[in-house]
């Protein structure tokens, strides 16, 4: 683990989903569905809450492997500002994936995440959310672990969700027209405008962390 400033307790937690927030696999899984299904669906919809409901979860299991798999992990393109937004918020911040992969499809972001030079900025893994229902939630991971904010591509993770200590951000990137976005949570549509705004509410005026106790997940997450 590399030294930082600061205790685990000092910094502010954030935890940020890998897919559609951090790497670009939404546009790997919108080319899959134009080039297999002959239909048109924006990257911003293909989280697997809107993409089963588009295609039906035959067909999105059908190209999981394509969208998930180790191949497809280390092709993604970063977000467009994700490698910025981790280097600023690991600066002020205690940074976490948090994914629902696990296994194979786990690994396969944490080389692309090492491939890309980016998981120096990663304090931590962890696993939860998954569409299955074993587990544990995103939001109940967050408040278990003293991570003050979440940001999720997926609106399943943020529904029912009623936890005024964990800020919930759906990324919809480059989103246009209408989203659904649940009840307390707050949408943003690119890292340009997330970013600031997110580092004001996790950071004190002058740019002191804000203190929030919690334990800290292993370095190593779970695979």
């Amino acid at each position: 683990m590399r030294k930082q400033r600061g205790g685990p307790a000092e910094r502010p937690g954030v935890a940020l989903d890998y897919d559609g927030v951090i790497a670009d696999t939404n546009t790997i899984k919108s080319r899959w569905i134009r080039r297999h299904l002959r239909r048109d669906v924006p990257p911003w919809e293909t989280d697997r809450t809107n993409c089963v409901r588009l295609i039906g979860i035959e067909d999105y299991l059908r190209m999981a492997p394509d969208a998930y798999g180790w191949r497809a992990s280390l092709a993604a393109r970063p977000v467009p500002g994700a490698r910025r937004a981790l280097r600023t918020l690991a600066a002020r911040c205690r940074v976490y994936l948090l994914t629902a992969r696990w296994g194979s499809m786990l690994r396969g972001c944490r080389a692309w995440l090492r491939q890309n030079g980016l998981d120096r900025h990663i304090e931590g893994y962890l696993t939860g959310g998954h569409a299955n229902g074993q587990g544990e939630g995103k939001a109940a991971l967050c408040a278990k672990h003293g991570i003050r904010a979440l940001v999720d591509d997926d609106e399943r993770h943020f529904i029912g969700v009623d936890d005024p200590g964990v800020l919930r951000v759906l990324f919809k990137n480059g989103a246009r027209g209408r989203v659904k976005v649940p009840r307390g949570s707050k949408l943003f549509t690119g890292w340009a405008d997330l970013l600031p705004w997110l580092l004001a509410k996790l950071t004190r005026k002058g740019g002191r962390p804000t203190p929030r106790a919690g334990a800290t997940p292993r370095r190593g997450g779970r695979s």
